[in-house]
């Protein structure tokens, strides 16, 4: 995904030298000339849509990075209780057990 955001970023840097190129050579590919010195054609059918899909991924990669860390900070909660509850056990019966597999708590 970052490779491809890089690629359409660069596609969109160079969109003003693709403009250019076509411009110069539009008969080779259309009958009328869509690419002005100014660029707009370029901008609008190129340019933005892939911007949009840019931003798209990016809010994609903060969602699931939110997503992630509010796991990552379940898991420690659950983590710490455990111990916690183990310490009490372990203080109020006077004997150090070792944790069976039940007893560990369950990760998503």
């Amino acid at each position: 995904q970052v490779f491809l955001v890089f690629v359409s970023v660069l596609l969109v840097y160079f969109s003003e030298s693709i403009n250019e190129i076509a411009a110069s050579n539009w008969n080779l590919f259309s009958r009328q000339q869509y690419f002005d010195s100014k660029g707009m054609f370029i901008s609008l059918v190129f340019s933005v849509p892939i911007l949009l899909n840019c931003m798209i991924m990016v809010a994609n990669w903060l969602w699931q990075s939110s997503q992630l860390m509010i796991n990552l900070k379940k898991a420690q909660l659950r983590q710490a209780q455990f111990l916690r509850q183990r310490s009490e056990h372990e203080a109020s019966s006077g004997v150090e057990e070792t944790p069976s597999a039940d007893q560990h708590p369950k990760f998503d």
